[in-house]
């Protein structure tokens, strides 16, 4: 029984640590993929019209990879949460129904 509880303690800490490393992961990919996006206004501040279709063609990418990383981010968070509130109702009509008999 012990070595079953450390297993499931073992688990949720590296499940927290993933969570963890998954926003870090995230904000750099956010970093990165705005980098292209500000070249772009740069270049039209600028007036540099011969490297613009380049960075717009560099840009639109980036920008589309960055907001379909964070929706589906948010997107797992809300599975999660969802999740753990199905099983928390199991858990409860499971307690009832042995309550019963």
């Amino acid at each position: 029984m012990h070595n079953d509880e450390y297993n499931k303690n073992l688990i949720e800490d590296s499940i927290k640590l993933q969570r963890k490393l998954s926003i870090i992961v995230l904000i750099c990919t956010t970093l990165i993929c705005i980098g292209p996006a500000g070249w772009l206004v740069l270049r039209i501040l600028d007036n540099e019209t011969e490297k613009l279709l380049y960075t717009a063609l560099l840009t639109i990418p980036t920008l589309i990879y960055m907001t379909w990383s964070w929706c589906s981010f948010f997107y797992k968070r809300k599975m999660e949460r969802e999740l753990k509130e199905l099983e928390d109702l199991v858990d409860e009509y499971e307690r009832k129904l042995y309550k019963d008999k």
